[in-house]
C-alpha cells in the first residue's frame, strides 16, 4: 500500500515539476513549492516507514530478551522518534 501511494506522489510531483519548467507561467512557482511539499512529504514518509520497521524488529528483540536494558533503551528511543 505505502508503495502504491508513494509511486503516485512521486509521479505527480514529477509531473508538477515537468510542467512548471515547460510553462514557466505566473504560477510557476506555485507549482514548484507543490512539488517540493511533495518530496518533502516523501521524505517524511519513508523516514516513518523505516521507524516502524525498527519499531517492530526491537519489540521482537525484546520480545527474545529477557531484561535487557540495551534492548528497552533501543526500544525507547525508536518509540520517542516515532
Amino acid at each position: 500500500r505505502f508503495q502504491a501511494i508513494s509511486q503516485g506522489v512521486r509521479s505527480l510531483a514529477s509531473e508538477l515539476e515537468t510542467r512548471s519548467e515547460a510553462t514557466r507561467q505566473p504560477l510557476a512557482s506555485q507549482v514548484d513549492e507543490a512539488a517540493g511539499a511533495l518530496r518533502a512529504l516523501q521524505r517524511m514518509e519513508a523516514e516513518r516507514l523505516q521507524l516502524v520497521a525498527a519499531h517492530h524488529a526491537e519489540q521482537g528483540r525484546k520480545l527474545l530478551a529477557e531484561d535487557d536494558d540495551a534492548v528497552n533503551a533501543s526500544l525507547n528511543d525508536v518509540k520517542r522518534r516515532l
